[in-house]
């Protein structure tokens, strides 16, 4: 079974879980049950309080919840056991328990959709990609909020019940001992025709590649969808295959390739303060930005925790740490943020949507690998 059938299977039985539910479990029964009268009771507590109020105040209604408190989360180990760290540690209470699993993106949405299946959700709060974030709103799995802390970001970055914790922005990436500074191609077009060394392109970096098809050759430069597409298939490049962003600046660094479709601007940072030749300033443009969100589940049994965790991964502290680990803020008080003057394109998440599974067809055609989670 496809990657994108296996989801919407999961996700058709998550519906339905949510829409019937099991007699004793609230949880197992979504938005629409018991749990929805513990977020609504939690939220007429903290309703017209200002940021500190309402934080005093949850921490105060987290440490009445029983049991440990769970996250969900797509970011690596060594950045989200500190952040959780730091979060139980900003409550100020010796009462509040958090614990966290972490995955993949796509392993991360498969473990939430079965166990909506099964009528046995695990996670209080989420932190994955928005694109994923879009299906299980689909599905009713995630719950409606309202926060002061969301006035500290940009609208793009704000849902009903999911906001932006930090942005990913994907960029073209070059090796500066292969690649020097007047050889680096300026414009797209210049990328996919450009010859003096083989480029590496990352194989799941099909969200990027839609948003450039429909956003930047389409929109912007008046092509059909078959011209666009065929700028990819007909490149003159010679486009070579990696799996993983990591990977990807490993080789790059190493001097495998000149350049790197398909990179995150923290991965080449990162690189480049520990010494390796690479750089993506000044970026070729338009860069393509994809946020990641934190959103508390539906049917979660600490409710006033989930809204205390969300509250503090989009507060300035939260913020900070998200920007240690030199990731892009999306709270605009926190130095971090992509420069204003940088042309950015956001991932085309209604067609990703909507057109997955054509899009991640597509692209492998381009990279001759699928592209799997």
């Amino acid at each position: 079974m496809s990657v994108r059938l296996h989801v919407i299977s999961l996700l058709a039985v998550a519906l339905l879980a949510a829409a019937c539910g099991s007699p004793t479990d609230s949880r197992a029964q979504g938005p629409d049950a018991g749990s929805e009268s513990a977020y609504a009771a939690v939220m007429s507590k903290i309703k017209g309080l200002d940021e500190r109020a309402r934080r005093d105040r949850l921490v105060q209604l987290a440490e009445q919840e029983s049991g440990t408190f769970q996250v969900y989360g797509t970011l690596v180990n060594d950045q989200l056991k500190p952040i959780m760290e730091d979060f139980v540690e900003s409550t100020g209470s010796g009462k509040i328990k958090a614990s966290f699993y972490r995955s993949g993106s796509q392993g991360m949405l498969e473990r939430v959709m079965q166990e909506a299946r099964a009528g046995d959700p695990r996670a209080d709060a989420i932190v994955t990609l928005s694109t994923d974030l879009r299906i299980l709103s689909d599905a009713k799995l995630l719950q409606r909020f309202d926060s002061p802390v969301t006035r500290h970001l940009s609208k793009d970055v704000v849902a009903p019940d999911w906001a932006g914790v930090y942005i990913n922005a994907y960029t073209l990436s070059w090796n500066t001992k292969l690649v020097k500074a007047g050889q680096v191609p300026k414009t797209w077009e210049d990328v996919l025709n450009y010859t003096a060394h083989p480029i590496g392109i990352e194989v799941q970096s099909y969200d990027w590649f839609a948003t450039m098809v429909t956003r930047y050759f389409m929109a912007e430069k008046g092509m059909t969808e078959q011209q666009a597409v065929a700028a990819f298939t007909n490149a003159k490049a010679d486009l070579v295959p990696v799996n993983g962003r990591s990977t990807l600046g490993e080789l790059l660094s190493a001097g495998e390739y000149g350049l790197g479709i398909g990179t995150y601007t923290q991965t080449i940072d990162d690189a480049k303060r520990d010494g390796a030749p690479v750089a993506w300033k000044p970026p070729v443009q338009p860069l393509v930005q994809r946020p990641n969100g934190v959103a508390p589940m539906a049917g979660s049994d600490r409710p006033a925790t989930a809204l205390l965790f969300v509250d503090y991964l989009l507060s300035e502290r939260g913020q900070k740490m998200i920007a240690s680990f030199s990731r892009i803020p999306t709270n605009q008080d926190v130095p971090g943020a992509l420069p204003k003057e940088y042309k950015v394109l956001p991932v085309n998440e209604d067609e990703m949507a909507a057109n997955r599974q054509k899009w991640t067809d597509l692209y492998s055609k381009i990279t001759g690998r699928p592209a799997q989670g």
